[in-house]
């Protein structure tokens, strides 16, 4: 070999850096908001569908509590399957989700339709009814983001096995 003759440097790829966000999560933040948004919207869906009226208007005595649980759990299973994280933030979102579509319908047919209460004041009967309506929409919301959590990686696993 001749001395002027360049030398060849061994290949070293350069190392992947991860990209940098500033520590923002704002990409996060979006995919999850879509996530509750979308999980609300169809637990408003839900439970303006399968609720009779008339049972928003007599929490306490009329209809069967299983229509307001499975409105929740719908609400709660989209949340949960939009949730990447752990199966405790899915949870956490799914009682909140749940909670508050099955609250948002309330409060919109309690405005919409004027009842008199004759025996009971007004602020004791939508206490009671919010109290009663947490009682069942956290636990199915909650319950629902379990299985839509659930859902989700038993697809991804499958997904990453082929």
């Amino acid at each position: 070999m001749a001395e002027d003759e360049p030398r060849l440097a061994p290949f070293e790829p350069e190392p992947q850096l991860a990209p940098h966000t500033n520590g923002s999560r704002l990409k996060h933040r979006r995919r999850v908001l879509g996530g509750i948004t979308f999980g609300f919207l169809l637990g408003s869906l839900l439970a303006t569908s399968i609720v009779p009226r008339l049972q928003w208007l007599n929490l306490s005595t009329i209809g069967w509590w299983g229509r307001p649980v499975l409105a929740a759990f719908g609400a709660g299973m989209i949340i949960g399957a939009f949730r990447r994280d752990d199966l405790r933030a899915a949870v956490t979102g799914g009682a909140i989700g749940g909670l508050l579509a099955l609250w948002g319908v309330y409060a919109i047919v309690r405005l919409s339709v004027h009842v008199l209460f004759v025996d009971r004041s007004i602020t004791r009967v939508i206490t009671l009814d919010l109290l009663r309506l947490a009682a069942c929409g956290a636990p199915g919301g909650a319950a629902g983001a379990a299985a839509g959590w659930g859902a989700r990686m038993v697809t991804e696993r499958a997904a990453g096995g082929r």
